[in-house]
């Protein structure tokens, strides 16, 4: 009699178990992977916001006078067959030489010659070599033969205008004493610097001793060495805190090479003693002329309560992130400018339920991602491009690719992603508004970790939306503001 009783409430305690175990799962793996993609979703917009800074284009000197007249019956002409640029660096010879045989065409004289020199330092102000000069040297043209001496301007020295330098001012800056001088170069140094939080930093060109160079003479000031943000907002679920508290504590310069170290928190606001989720995470960014490297580590950990069916129960987990990358200046002009970022990163996950580990969930994946992003000046209008392709890896302490033979998520996906954005102020009677629309895609041939999928809805793509999202390995969005 005892023994059928005992068994009577063991069974009776097995059941319910059993039951919760068959018809919840679906519940509690839809709740834990929504919470670590929101989490994913803060994290990547705090990055951006890390890793922003302000753009420098600095407007081009006037254009020389470069019309090259016909030639006047009143002055001398010549038929010239070659023309010499003496002291032209050997890179500058493929776009200066067809330029310069361009006008050999006819009777040659002084004029359509001086018209030419303009010609040709017009075309290298325009490619930035700003106090770089051609001039017509004394020769005899009776051989048919033009000599132009080619004067490239060079950086003398890159100085505080309240003198002396120091090794901020020497990293940010992709060129160095000696270097040939390239305001894009100069541009580029400008944003470096600018990476510091509140600094600020203007230069101008003065001549230095010796033909053709100048003294870069920067202006720096305005930066902070610590700075922080509290915030309280609703930008948290419903299930683990809809109210969050935010802080952030930021360290500029300390290295003295323009970078930013940045501690960030966030709690739930609605249950201080026992926070239903904490987050965390550090970075650090550092310039060096065209490159910048950023290294970033975070921690997230929540805990909810899921109704099941015939009952409710406790699901929670945890996630750890890192990201090294390295991104290079490629190209830029006058009005646009073009990256290329290479990225490593490492995500690692646990969800439980009932304090037991949940073994489908775990996640460690090891991401290596491959990013070339433009950005282009339309007037008053920004255009922004990125494409981009992930694979994930099986380095850094990476899960073994088990799921994906069992008909299950790969963790050796590849994945290509693509982002185009404008932003277009409009001017209303005495109002500024601002335009922003942006399209985004993303394409896999692979079936994804729920981390890697495309998620359409919540705070971070519908504006005012928080709750339920759509996710999906393949999708496409445009979004307008």
């Amino acid at each position: 009699m005892n023994f059928a009783s005992k068994a009577a409430r063991l069974g009776g305690l097995l059941f319910p178990a059993w039951v919760c175990a068959a018809t919840v799962p679906d519940a509690v793996l839809q709740q834990n992977d929504q919470q670590l993609r929101h989490q994913q979703q803060q994290l990547e917009q705090r990055r951006q916001e890390l890793q922003q800074r302000p753009d420098v284009f600095s407007p081009l000197p006037a254009a020389s006078p470069q019309t090259i007249v016909p030639a006047s019956d009143a002055q001398r002409c010549f038929t010239l067959t070659r023309v010499e640029l003496e002291g032209a660096p050997a890179g500058w010879l493929a776009w200066l030489q067809p330029l310069a045989d361009a006008g050999l065409a006819g009777c040659v004289d002084l004029a359509r010659i001086n018209g030419l020199t303009a010609a040709l330092t017009n075309e290298m102000v325009a490619r930035g070599f700003v106090t770089s000069r051609v001039y017509l040297p004394e020769q005899n043209l009776r051989g048919g033969q033009l000599r132009l001496a080619v004067v490239p301007g060079r950086i003398h020295a890159i100085r505080l205008k309240a003198g002396g330098s120091d090794i901020g001012l020497r990293s940010a800056f992709p060129a160095g004493p000696g270097e040939l001088l390239n305001v894009r170069d100069l541009e580029q140094g400008l944003e470096q610097l600018g990476r510091v939080p509140g600094q600020q930093a203007t230069m101008e060109l003065t001549p230095a001793d010796a033909p053709g160079e100048s003294d870069v003479v920067v202006d720096r000031g305005g930066g902070r060495l610590l700075s922080g943000l509290l915030s309280l907002d609703d930008s948290g679920q419903n299930a683990t805190g809809r109210l969050q508290t935010s802080g952030s504590l930021t360290l500029g310069g300390a290295t003295g090479l323009n970078d930013a170290l940045s501690l960030s928190w966030s709690q739930d606001a609605e249950h201080l003693q026992h926070p239903l989720s904490q987050s965390a995470s550090l970075s650090w960014l550092l310039p060096l002329g065209n490159w910048t490297g950023f290294v970033s580590y975070s921690g997230f950990a929540y805990h909810q309560t899921v109704q099941g069916v015939n009952q409710s129960f406790t699901s929670s987990g945890h996630s750890r992130n890192t990201l090294l990358s390295l991104s290079r200046l490629l190209r830029r002009n006058q009005s646009g400018k073009t990256e290329l970022k290479l990225s490593l990163t490492r995500k690692a996950s646990r969800s439980f339920v009932e304090d037991a580990e949940v073994a489908q969930q775990r996640r460690d994946l090891t991401i290596a991602g491959l990013e070339l992003s433009h950005r282009q000046y339309l007037g008053e209008a920004v255009l922004d491009g990125s494409i981009s392709y992930q694979r994930g890896i099986g380095a850094w302490g990476a899960q073994p690719d088990t799921l994906a033979a069992l008909g299950g998520p790969t963790a050796r996906h590849q994945l290509y992603q693509g982002r185009l954005a404008l932003q277009l102020p409009l001017h209303i009677a005495s109002q500024t508004l601002r335009w922003s629309s942006e399209l985004r895609g993303q394409y896999s041939p692979d079936l994804l970790m729920s981390s890697e999928q495309f998620a359409i809805g919540g705070r971070g793509t519908v504006r005012g939306f928080n709750t339920s999202t759509l996710v999906g390995r393949a999708a496409i969005t445009c979004a307008t503001s």
